[in-house]
């Protein structure tokens, strides 16, 4: 984890940043906060999308996940794509999904298992923190993880997106968009 944090950090001197807002969806919001703990003098705002690091994740998702790298045919990944979002998002541009199976069957593994953040953690991301989650959310139960990091962490402002899953932003596009960037003014 501080070896995905300490490449972030290369980025930001790379590209001669200070200090950012960071918004990651799923890996991504798992990286931001890996980033925002290692790095907090460097994080203006952190926004974390559907992150995968605040529960154990469902043993149906490997499973899912397995399938469709094993057998990376694009009907297993849209199989999968269906499991990660809501049944009641919206649909999916074609372009979406197109992209979503380019990209799983360029990986070589299923997602990399990524430790649970600690109380401890949850209770040192910034003040300025904004976790979003879909109702619907297939990695986790995300009532439980709300509570959790409310429990935790009362610093991060925590939404729950209606007819949302794991792709917030595929699924329920207008209304996750818009409390991103609302967030970060």
């Amino acid at each position: 984890t501080d070896q995905h944090a300490d490449w972030l950090a290369g980025c930001f001197t790379g590209l001669g940043l200070e200090r950012a807002a960071i918004c990651g969806a799923s890996f991504g919001g798992w990286l931001g906060g890996r980033f925002a703990l290692k790095y907090p003098e460097r994080v203006e705002r952190l926004a974390m999308l559907a992150a995968p690091h605040l529960l154990p994740v469902k043993t149906g998702f490997f499973l899912r996940a397995i399938l469709a790298t094993a057998f990376p045919s694009e009907k297993h990944i849209r199989g999968f794509y269906r499991y990660l979002s809501s049944p009641r998002g919206q649909r999916p541009p074609e372009e979406a999904l197109a992209d979503f199976v380019l990209r799983w069957q360029s990986q070589r593994n299923t997602p990399p298992r990524v430790p649970i953040i600690t109380d401890e953690e949850l209770a040192r991301l910034p003040e300025k923190t904004l976790l979003l989650l879909g109702n619907d959310e297939a990695l986790f139960d995300p009532d439980r993880a709300a509570q959790r990091v409310g429990t935790a962490a009362p610093q991060v402002a925590v939404a729950m997106i209606r007819d949302a899953g794991h792709v917030l932003t595929i699924d329920q596009p207008e209304v996750s968009v818009g409390r991103v960037v609302e967030f970060l003014g």
